[in-house]
């Protein structure tokens, strides 16, 4: 198979796994995704129905409709019937999905992506999964209410504000965005290094979170000048604790060892850990 034909590695390499053991139905699939006629397929997960839109990480999830996902999971743990969640980054909207489905009509989601295309992505997955309770706004949160240079890369999940990017996209803070809501349950936060700026511009919001999800990813935040120990010191100033968790949700309190021995990881930071169901290592 020549190298024109696959756009990534990544994707050269699953396919030719499945041939060597005979299976064909991921080569078709991915002629079918290249050929962006994917989105006339559906595939079906435990909170979401979702189109195969023409996205590296929507053709995974469709290959790998069966795979657990650990932020799936740790949504599903984490929230209950009326929480609100705020969704930074929410990309094609699988946590968006998911919260919106557990947190039911007494609750709500509010989810934030800045990328145009990947944005249209997310409202129509919204839309196909019949979620009223859902505010989706296209917007790069940050720590200021101009717009921003954004970049615009075939993998479109690791797209992000940079200086040069050929995208120019609204900005926003936290803090302009979330005034009038009254408490949040939830923040999550994965959006490709702008982790740090977007809790600077939080301001009083964090007063008002319950507990901060969010993706440590040392190369991406060494791009824009700070390191992960620099996100914990800030939410601690904040109240916040950071700890990591395993796949029976005991937490153990984050370390310097810790940073440096993983390249991203996510992270659970709260204020009060006897309120919740977390055990503690």
């Amino acid at each position: 198979m020549k190298w024109r034909y696959f756009k990534t590695l990544r994707e050269k390499l699953f396919v030719y796994k499945a041939l060597k053991k005979g299976n064909i139905v991921p080569l078709l699939q991915y002629a079918l995704y290249r050929a962006r006629l994917s989105h006339f397929f559906k595939f079906t997960r435990k909170w979401y129905t979702m189109r195969v839109f023409y996205s590296p990480y929507a053709f995974w999830l469709w290959t790998h409709k069966e795979r657990e996902k650990d932020e799936e999971l740790f949504f599903e743990k984490f929230l209950k019937e009326g929480d609100v969640v705020v969704d930074c980054g929410a990309h094609l909207g699988t946590l968006t999905i998911t919260a919106s489905k557990i947190v039911g009509d007494r609750g709500h989601v509010y989810a934030y992506e800045a990328h145009p295309r990947t944005f249209s992505f997310l409202k129509k997955n919204i839309h196909d999964n019949e979620c009223k309770n859902v505010t989706a706004l296209h917007v790069a949160v940050t720590d200021t209410n101009q717009s921003v240079r954004f970049s615009d890369y075939y993998v479109n999940d690791m797209n992000s504000v940079e200086e040069n990017g050929p995208l120019e996209v609204t900005g926003n803070t936290l803090a302009s965005l979330l005034y009038d809501v009254e408490k949040i349950d939830l923040l999550k936060l994965d959006i490709e290094g702008s982790e740090l700026p977007a809790l600077i511009g939080a301001c009083d919001v964090l007063e008002r979170v319950k507990a901060v999800y969010y993706e440590i990813e040392k190369h991406a935040y060494e791009r824009f000048g700070y390191h992960p120990q620099d996100v914990i010191t800030f939410l601690e100033s904040k109240g916040f604790i950071s700890y990591v968790y395993d796949k029976d949700f005991v937490v153990s309190r984050i370390d310097a060892s810790r940073i440096a021995k993983a390249r991203y990881y996510n992270v659970i930071a709260l204020k009060n850990i006897s309120s919740t169901y977390f055990k503690i290592d």
